[in-house]
């Protein structure tokens, strides 16, 4: 480890994330037509979304509890960001994903799905959503930081890498 790292109490915590960007409008390949995406809109969403992304992202017990619901009014009134869910047909919530425009530029953040739904289309659908969105909104490109398990499905709508992003701990 770095001495200056150690110096100011941090570490570094491998592996690095590699972040993404993407021209818009990107392409999009087929996508799965029982996948059903919308913007969330009630209280009802955002536990839903809450629930999805702490199943997900596998946080502890207790943890994570209203991520969404805690900042309703930023998630509810599309500005700055704007949460879809997504479900196949008739079922339940299953996936989640997020526009988000800051300093002018439009970012992808927490794509999650339930694993028990996972590989179905409802991330790609979502993607979709979010990439369409971004485009109509006048975005000319769109940034994302992918873990190993997006970087696949990023890369099938354009995204190219153009740096690793690491992430430090305290010590």
């Amino acid at each position: 480890m770095p001495a200056h790292l150690e110096r100011h109490g941090l570490a570094f915590d491998p592996p690095p994330l590699p972040a993404l960007v993407a021209p818009l409008p990107a392409h999009c390949p087929s996508l799965n037509p029982d996948a059903h995406v919308w913007l969330a809109d009630s209280q009802a969403d955002l536990e839903a979304a809450s629930s999805i992304r702490r199943i997900a992202f596998r946080f502890p017990e207790g943890a994570a509890l209203d991520y969404f619901e805690a900042m309703a009014d930023d998630w509810l009134s599309g500005h700055p960001a704007r949460l879809y869910l997504a479900r196949l047909g008739d079922g339940p919530p299953a996936a989640i994903g997020a526009l988000i425009v800051a300093a002018g530029y439009p970012g992808v953040y927490v794509m999650a799905t339930l694993p028990e739904w996972s590989r179905r289309g409802m991330g790609k659908a979502i993607l979709a959503r979010i990439l369409a969105d971004a485009a109509t909104d006048g975005h000319r490109l769109i940034v994302l930081t992918a873990s190993s398990r997006g970087y696949r499905l990023y890369r099938q709508f354009g995204f190219e890498h153009i740096f690793d992003y690491a992430i430090y701990r305290p010590v």
